[in-house]
């Protein structure tokens, strides 16, 4: 497996911004509201969003009262991000997860969603995650889980690397476990999920950007036969749609 500079990774996600903060519409916004319900955000908290992306869960958190802190390893990420009221004048930070520019015990929360599919290191970034939060302090995770099957979950992630340019590895909700095991931390709580996006979606939100139909015609079979995803209604690619399934957690530091 290639392994991309941080420089190479930033590249691409400026690239993907305009494309990430267009499909940041309502359902972002349900879904971030109803995580933070969920979780148990309170006011006044001190929050980190670690890979912010376009800030909708951090712009969410700050609306509800919590100081809101954001990160991101692409400028042109924040740049969006800052474009809200909410977050004009909030501490954004370009950085990287692997190496948190903040001192220890700083923040109540630490929130991540849907980033450890393109991590490199992802007990080092729970450790840091964890070094961060406060005695009592929570870690809130949402992302896409793999089967648990080898076979069917090595299916998902060689589809997900055709679509992509960066090292993509989604893990299985077994794997996630073992992860946090390992990193020292405790699951207080978790929930699945299951969600659909259409083809067109999923494409155009990917590192690699496929837009040539030859390209969605040789993904298209690949992911009907093997990637939990079916047609569901008509025959031009914005007729299909992709199954997959979301777990949330919430973890903290073991004692």
């Amino acid at each position: 497996m290639m392994h991309y500079s941080r420089w190479h990774v930033a590249r691409e996600f400026d690239r993907l911004a305009s494309t990430y903060a267009r499909y940041h519409t309502e359902k972002s916004e349900r879904e971030g509201r109803d995580f933070t319900d969920w979780f148990g955000l309170r006011p006044r908290e001190s929050v980190l969003d670690a890979a912010c992306g376009p800030g909708t869960l951090a712009r969410i958190m700050a609306r509800r009262g919590a100081r809101s802190f954001a990160l991101d390893i692409s400028p042109r990420m924040l740049e969006l991000a800052r474009r809200h009221d909410r977050l004009r004048q909030a501490p954004l930070t370009v950085g990287d997860v692997e190496s948190l520019p903040y001192a220890g015990d700083t923040f109540d929360v630490v929130t991540c969603t849907y980033a450890f599919a393109n991590l490199r290191h992802p007990v080092s970034i729970l450790r840091e995650f964890a070094r961060v939060i406060r005695p009592g302090g929570r870690i809130a995770i949402i992302d896409v889980v793999a089967p648990a099957n080898p076979k069917r979950r090595s299916r998902l992630n060689q589809v997900e690397g055709r679509r992509s340019q960066l090292d993509t590895h989604i893990l299985s909700h077994g794997q996630f476990l073992r992860l946090f095991e390992a990193a020292g931390l405790i699951v207080l709580r978790s929930a699945r999920h299951l969600r659909r996006q259409s083809v067109r979606e999923w494409l155009e939100r990917s590192p690699a950007r496929i837009k040539q139909p030859a390209r969605i015609r040789e993904v298209l079979p690949q992911l009907v036969d093997g990637a939990r995803a079916e047609p569901r209604s008509g025959r031009r690619t914005s007729g299909y749609f992709v199954s997959y399934t979301i777990q949330w957690f919430v973890l903290r530091k073991r004692t």
